[in-house]
């Protein structure tokens, strides 16, 4: 998932807290379909988008509730982000 915008040809830089108010992602694999909402003060507290006092992300990597991360890092990312996401693969059946 990017979180930052293009400044020039090659560049690119994070989001500022300022310009934005919610970031969403929808996420599909052969059998599930998803979507993060994430708000914006969730964004600052875990250091994602710019602020005046953090440099921000470029991009995260996200975990859908059908995800299994194996690695202790993405199993904590995971725990915070499911609070944001929607399972909506049940409502196509």
């Amino acid at each position: 998932m990017l979180f930052g915008k293009k400044i020039g040809v090659k560049k690119t830089k994070p989001f500022h807290m300022k310009r934005l108010l919610t970031y969403w992602n929808t996420l599909t694999n052969k059998n599930n379909f998803g979507q993060f909402v994430f708000p914006k003060e969730v964004l600052v507290k875990q250091n994602i988008i710019k602020t005046a006092t953090t440099k921000g992300k470029m991009a995260i990597r996200v975990y859908p509730r059908w995800e299994k991360p194996t690695s202790k890092q993405a199993t904590e990312t995971q725990k915070w982000q499911l609070e944001y996401f929607v399972e909506l693969s049940n409502l196509h059946h």
